[in-house]
């Protein structure tokens, strides 16, 4: 497991403040505007645990050893995630071994929904009454 910190985006320029596990973001730094810190564990789930922090360095120092402690269960959901960001569009590590050929959009976002077992059932609107 390969744990280092980063900034939010490509574009961030300040302190790292995302601890990234395998590339997968699993914990993030925020500063109030009063200037204390607080932590947001679990980071890469959708309900995340919220943390307050002494200062920036406490939460760094935090946050690597509750990492370390969960160390088998993150880099199994970190692998995880990684597998369904190989599926989304626009994902590539490299040339395609066979292009895909191109399909209308309709037909791709059927494709894509049954690959990520995505079930949508939309039902045609009632017609309009027309006085």
């Amino acid at each position: 497991m390969q744990l280092h910190w980063k900034g939010l985006d490509a574009s961030d320029q300040g302190l790292p403040t995302v601890l990234c596990v395998d590339g997968v973001g699993v914990a993030r730094l925020h500063q109030r505007t009063d200037g204390t810190w607080f932590i947001w564990l679990d980071y890469h789930r959708l309900t995340h645990v919220a943390r307050d922090c002494s200062s920036y360095d406490g939460g760094r120092a935090g946050a690597e050893v509750w990492a370390r402690r969960h160390e088998a269960r993150l880099a199994e959901e970190a692998a995880a995630v990684r597998q369904k960001w190989i599926k989304m569009p626009g994902y590539s590590e490299g040339p395609p071994a066979t292009p895909h050929p191109a399909l209308p959009v309709d037909e791709w976002l059927r494709q894509r929904d049954a690959d990520w077992g995505i079930e949508i059932d939309v039902k045609p609107r009632r017609p309009r009454r027309r006085r």
